[in-house]
């Protein structure tokens, strides 16, 4: 027996969406603009679910499911996913435009005890779920590592999108691109071994020094290979700085003996490293970068590697060239939120200044 739901929405597009979906899952659906309307339709039809689309116009969500339920005992009223509610919270820092669309299966599962037959979802989609979760929560916590470093904070995140975007156009099997994606993101963790003082120096380091740096690697690698991931990474974070003439670190390997995940992470590496300003010069433009990658093709990096890889770096930096980073000035008196803020800016390239207040702000606008 199918059961009957109410649609209600101010806007006619997402109430025809919204039917539409529910329709095509068996269910019998009534329209409804506003909160009145709402319940005139409870009041003659055998509505077993309302369906909201955010605040009906002219009534608050809780004043309808109370009236609603006075009405007709057992209908049950649901809200559908809305910005509306936190919109101005730190909470939309994570949500992006996939948070406000409903697949058909997402309604269904909004309208419990449908008398609809039951499936279970494939393995294969339960595990593209925990893998999803699982790179979010390592990405978010690589993040807030690198938020307040001024040579790296984001460097992570922008890798990971790069690499993966790579991965996706050359790897021949699914789990590459998650491999390449985490690989990524935990490439660069033993640089906590390499003391402050060198990373910021600004002149020349010494072999002594540069030793140090280049023991990052395996420090990186001792952090990772006692975890137990689902993916081969460790070899991709231990060749990550191989040539692809031989001349690399730290075992020397060349060409296609080189893992094709760490010769993706060697390109997307350089580049952002380019492209990024150190305390020894000033960030390269992405055109200069590209060229570069591009002289070097064949002798520090795959050639097949840095083709995709300009093809990538247009689609995600197409107006890099012509205007460098974007400069945001972000003015705000919780540090919490301006920390989550920051991070999610630095993360998409952008560089930014904090300020807590109208003063600090007019300071750093002074200041340049």
């Amino acid at each position: 027996m199918f059961r009957n739901c109410l649609v209600v929405s101010a806007h006619p597009p997402v109430r025809e969406r919204l039917a539409a979906a529910l329709r095509e899952r068996g269910l019998t659906v009534t329209l409804a603009a506003t909160g009145d309307e709402a319940l005139a339709v409870v009041k003659h039809v055998a509505v077993d679910t309302v369906l909201v689309d955010g605040a009906p116009v002219g009534m608050k969500l809780e004043t309808l499911r109370r009236k609603v339920e006075s009405m007709r005992s057992g209908c049950r009223v649901v809200a559908a996913t809305s910005v509306g509610p936190i919109k101005g919270t730190a909470e939309i820092l994570r949500l992006g435009e996939d948070d406000f669309l409903l697949r058909a299966r997402d309604l269904a599962r909004l309208v419990p005890d449908v008398d609809l037959p039951k499936t279970e979802a494939p393995p294969a989609t339960r595990e593209r779920v925990v893998t999803t979760a699982l790179l979010s929560v390592i990405d978010v916590l690589v993040g807030l590592l690198e938020l307040r470093d001024r040579y790296f904070g984001g460097s992570s995140h922008q890798a990971m999108r790069l690499a993966r975007a790579v991965a996706e156009r050359l790897a021949a099997d699914p789990e590459t691109p998650d491999e390449v994606a985490l690989a990524a993101l935990l490439r660069d963790l033993g640089r906590a071994d390499v003391p402050a003082d060198i990373l910021q120096q600004k002149g020349e380091l010494s072999d002594a020094q540069r030793d140090l740096v280049r023991a990052h690697v395996d420090a990186g690698v001792r952090l990772v290979e006692s975890i137990e991931f689902p993916w081969k990474i460790v070899p991709l974070i231990r060749h990550h700085h191989e040539r692809y003439d031989g001349t690399g670190y730290p075992d020397g390997l060349r060409g296609r003996e080189i893992p094709i995940g760490s010769r993706i992470l060697a390109v997307v590496d350089a580049f952002l490293a380019m492209v990024s300003e150190r305390p020894h010069r000033q960030a390269m433009s992405a055109a200069h970068a590209l060229d570069e990658l591009i002289r070097h093709a064949g002798t520090q990096f795959d050639p097949e590697v840095v083709e995709i890889f300009l093809t990538v770096a247009e689609g995600m930096y197409p107006r890099r060239a012509e205007h460098g980073r974007y400069r945001v000035l972000l003015v705000d008196g919780d540090e919490e939120y301006r920390n989550l803020l920051r991070m999610r800016l630095i993360n998409d390239d952008h560089e930014t200044i904090c300020a807590a207040s109208v003063d600090e702000a007019l300071e750093a606008l002074l200041a340049g």
